[in-house]
């Protein structure tokens, strides 16, 4: 497009294809005003045209979670973090599932170009955020924003996103010199981490169900390609068909990175939504045990010691009136293998760098407004309600106390942004010593 073409920017366009969102057993969101022409960005800014040309504001860029399956950039509003923090906040749509993460590998094994159709390498929708990122850079001081002072932020598969990309991983054997050469010195990284691996290899078993199934992967491509959209998300619904990104990061790498500030941290009870899909596929009948081993071994391709399940499940913790809590014990398992315990070592191999400080946090609220009723604790993403203003927009009915929260995690969401430090409650934020976590 001509850079001098002009455009109405002015309203939210489609989020990327994607299955439906499910939760608890109900359809949450239909997710049908989607597009595969979806590689757009929302951004919000604080400054007006009669400020425009004195801000240079720190700019937050946003990439959402939901294990690269569903969600886009409209789900969240920025006015209010924008606002109340005094930042330019940017949230992209990046290619999900098959359309972002099919990874067949290209022809005789040759390399591969973003022009070359007869390749399905993987991992586009990571290239989609790096092409997003390059915009911002590019672009932002239109709108306020200071290039030279961008902190990339993620959640769920976002935050597992960032991380990567900080960490210079790649799954085609060389790393992305824009990452290695641009310095982001900041990054909010919630509830995931690149230090797993997220999905096992599921892409020829998604041709073989869509009947493409071919030695030949320009074949198998040219197969999937007659394929409807609707006919690749009907194959990918389930947990155990999901696709992902290929790269896995080390911990080596962490040790590499230096001179960062990274803001970690974690809700308290991350696995509940794990629990509540593995009861609900059982019926909570048979043994727990053998139900959580299948669904980590089936759905991730984890295999967990059975002494790890011995040490949960016999826990004091989740005994109430000398009955053990089933789904308390699952969830609070579950999150720690598959996201608190990755999250956590990565911040420490991060604080094991004189350069780098990092700071963490456990957020325990369960929002009154929460759509769910879990066991105890916060459920996965409880804190983005609150660091981007959902209580104050007073379509939820939220109580003064959560108002206050808000307003509060704003400001130290957007403080750190700004400076790299995470000031506010000191009891509710620490920084995260060499060697090991604290609380």
């Amino acid at each position: 497009m001509d850079s001098k073409t002009v455009m109405d920017a002015r309203s939210s366009r489609p989020g990327c294809v994607q299955i439906p969102y499910v939760a608890n057993g109900r359809v949450i969101r239909r997710n049908e005003d989607t597009s595969e022409d979806c590689l757009h960005l929302n951004v919000w800014t604080p400054c007006t045209e009669k400020t425009e040309a004195g801000c240079r504001k720190t700019v937050l860029v946003f990439f959402h979670g939901q294990s690269f399956q569903e969600g886009d950039n409209n789900y969240y509003d920025g006015k209010w973090l924008a606002g109340l923090g005094q930042v330019v906040v940017v949230a992209p749509n990046f290619r999900l599932g098959a359309f972002g993460f099919l990874n067949l590998g290209c022809p005789e094994k040759r390399g591969w170009s973003a022009n070359d159709f007869d390749c399905a390498p993987g991992d586009v929708g990571l290239d989609d955020q790096r092409l997003a990122v390059e915009w911002v850079v590019a672009n932002i001081g239109s709108f306020g924003g200071n290039s030279k002072d961008i902190v990339l932020v993620g959640s769920g598969s976002g935050a597992w996103s960032v991380g990567a990309h900080i960490l210079g991983a790649s799954a085609r054997g060389t790393s992305d010199q824009f990452w290695n050469n641009a310095r982001f010195t900041k990054v909010i990284l919630m509830s995931d981490s690149p230090l797993k691996r997220s999905f096992p290899a599921r892409s020829h078993a998604l041709s073989a169900r869509l009947g493409c199934s071919s030695d030949d992967v320009a074949e198998e491509l040219r197969c999937m390609r007659n394929k409807t959209a609707r006919d690749i998300l009907d194959r990918t619904r389930e947990p155990e068909d999901y696709l992902g990104p290929s790269v896995v990061a080390t911990p080596a790498r962490a040790r590499q990175v230096s001179g960062g500030r990274f803001f970690i941290g974690t809700v308290s009870n991350e696995g509940s939504h794990l629990a509540d899909t593995v009861k609900r596929a059982t019926s909570g009948q048979g043994d727990m045990t053998t139900s959580v081993a299948n669904f980590l071994n089936t759905t991730y391709g984890l295999v967990v010691p059975l002494q790890v399940y011995d040490a949960y499940r016999n826990s004091s913790a989740f005994f109430h009136g000398g009955v053990v809590d089933e789904e308390w014990w699952m969830s609070q398992l579950m999150g720690d293998i598959r996201f608190t315990c990755p999250l956590l070592t990565l911040g420490q191999e991060l604080a094991s760098v004189d350069e780098n400080k990092v700071f963490g946090y456990i957020f325990d609220h369960r929002a009154s407004f929460a759509l769910f009723n879990h066991t105890a604790g916060a459920p996965r993403f409880s804190e983005l309600d609150f660091v981007f203003g959902v209580p104050l927009d007073g379509s939820r009915h939220a109580t003064p106390e959560e108002e206050r929260l808000s307003r509060t995690v704003i400001d130290i969401w957007s403080g750190f942004a700004r400076t790299g430090y995470a000031r506010g409650i000191a009891q509710s934020v620490n920084v995260i010593p060499k060697g090991r976590l604290r609380g």
